[in-house]
């Protein structure tokens, strides 16, 4: 062996990727291809979306979502664009009128007709997002999964909820009589006519990212599913949500927008969903 070269022996060691020893569900062993580049055990599915561009494919009114993500927006003024920052963010801009709203949802919500996600036995869910406000006042946003729908996924005026078949984190108006009249974020679950709500303690705060995420489980003994959220990545136990509240119909990321007293601006970092097969 020449100096500088790297032995067999060595390469079998930790610190170096040895394609003898990746295990792919049965698939065969590619020698001498990146072990980044081979598919995993197809375990799990799901997304991690960066927003690294926005597709004039799915442009709608003017409006550039993301490639695969649909739009629903009111209000002339509304926006949507991939910023120009490090990363990829998504910029959400509400118009300039009370009550305008800008939202998109994985996949195409036009039609409802479900999703990729389902809660079932032994199928969990990982859902995080990190995203960035303006606004600390009359605030209207909504993230996780949802039953996609042709609607608005927040109601005016800092109402509940609309939508059947939503979980994830919400901040709603607080000038008006809505469920969570505090500068706070609240865990939102939704399986029929009513929802239910979990305050995490956390204020919101502008101009300042925040990682939300939350957790839905397989089979929890003598619980069924029940929904663990985190924020920060620090979970919060009385924002819980219980087998009442999760909703067991196909569901899709998403993110909403709703302006308050004056337009609200919200830029998303990052969402990821991870589910079992």
């Amino acid at each position: 062996m020449r100096a500088g070269e790297i032995g067999e022996d060595e390469k079998e060691m930790t610190g170096y990727i040895s394609h003898k020893k990746i295990k792919v569900a049965g698939v065969p062993q590619f020698s001498g291809v990146d072990a980044m580049l081979i598919p995993s055990d197809l375990a799990y599915y799901g997304i991690n979306e960066d927003f690294v561009s926005c597709g004039r494919d799915t442009d709608q009114g003017g409006h550039l979502p993301p490639p695969g993500w649909t739009l629903r927006h009111t209000g002339a003024g509304s926006v949507v664009t991939c910023a120009d920052l490090a990363g990829g963010w998504l910029t959400l801009q509400g118009g300039a009128a009370n009550n305008d709203t800008v939202q998109i949802t994985l996949g195409d919500a036009t039609i409802p007709g479900g999703g990729a996600f389902l809660v079932a036995d032994n199928r969990e869910i990982w859902f995080e997002a990190r995203l960035m406000h303006t606004m600390v006042g009359e605030t209207n946003i909504g993230i996780g999964l949802i039953d996609p729908a042709a609607a608005d996924y927040l109601a005016d005026d800092g109402a509940a909820p609309p939508n059947v078949g939503t979980i994830g984190l919400f901040t709603l108006d607080i000038g008006h009589a809505g469920p969570c009249p505090a500068h706070r974020w609240y865990s939102v679950g939704r399986k029929a006519a009513a929802e239910a709500y979990g305050d995490t303690g956390i204020a919101i705060v502008a101009a300042t990212p925040i990682i939300l995420g939350f957790h839905i489980s397989g089979i929890v003994a003598g619980a069924l599913y029940v929904a663990d959220f985190f924020v920060n990545r620090v979970q919060i136990p009385a924002a819980q949500q219980v087998f009442a509240n999760i909703p067991l119909t196909n569901l899709m990321p998403f993110v909403a927008v709703k302006n308050g007293a004056v337009p609200e601006n919200v830029m998303v970092d990052y969402i990821m969903c991870v589910q079992m097969r």
